[in-house]
């Protein structure tokens, strides 16, 4: 079974930067959704704008000390997979309860599929200028 975790790209309310952080809890209450993120040792309440990416379940094939098992993938991650670092960045993302990953033709193949080699390179967020 794996660990349903997520992240979230949030909008800092004090002043206004957004950033990357693990959730620790989403609480749905009166049909709003409440997140708690620790970063830096801070823990944020209920930001005015946030994005949620939720894992994928998978590790990319890179083993460092930070990432032993490889680095998590995420909804919104950008990868390379297939021919190396020579080719063209794609975005991960979910649908029809399945992750997948976008193709140079513009189809889409499961990310399960495409395990061997990929390396997460950046997100959709905090990199969008890798797409």
């Amino acid at each position: 079974m794996n660990d349903i975790k997520f992240r979230a790209w949030f909008e800092v309310i004090i002043d206004g930067t957004w950033k990357m952080a693990d959730v620790r809890d989403i609480i749905w209450n009166r049909g709003m959704i409440v997140i708690d993120v620790f970063d830096d040792n801070k823990l944020f309440y209920q930001p005015l704008d946030f994005k949620l990416m939720q894992f994928s379940g998978f590790h990319d094939s890179k083993r460092t000390k930070k990432y032993p098992k490889g680095q998590e993938i995420f909804d919104g991650d950008i990868v390379f997979w297939g021919k190396g670092d020579n080719a063209p960045a794609e975005r991960v993302f979910k649908a029809d309860g399945a992750f997948w990953v976008t193709c140079e033709d513009g189809d889409r193949i499961l990310l399960a599929e495409v395990l061997k080699g990929i390396k997460v390179i950046g997100n959709i967020y905090e990199n969008p200028e890798l797409i």
